[in-house]
């Protein structure tokens, strides 16, 4: 893995990390729900990668 995707995807993990984190210590989330949240964030990630070359998650809109 290159410099730059490794860069990515320490990125992407981080953003999902902190979100997880925040509905569960913040917002009271159950585990499975946090859990449910962090498998869709992935596939979601893959999607946009797949999809949307150099998308960041500043970048990224419903719109898309």
């Amino acid at each position: 893995m290159d410099a730059h995707i490794q860069k990515r995807h320490k990125e992407d993990t981080t953003m999902i990390s902190k979100f997880i984190t925040y509905i569960q210590d913040i917002k009271g989330y159950s585990p499975n729900t946090a859990i449910a949240y962090r498998k869709d964030l992935k596939q979601f990630v893959q999607f946009i990668k797949q999809n949307y070359e150099g998308a960041r998650w500043s970048t990224i809109t419903r719109d898309m």
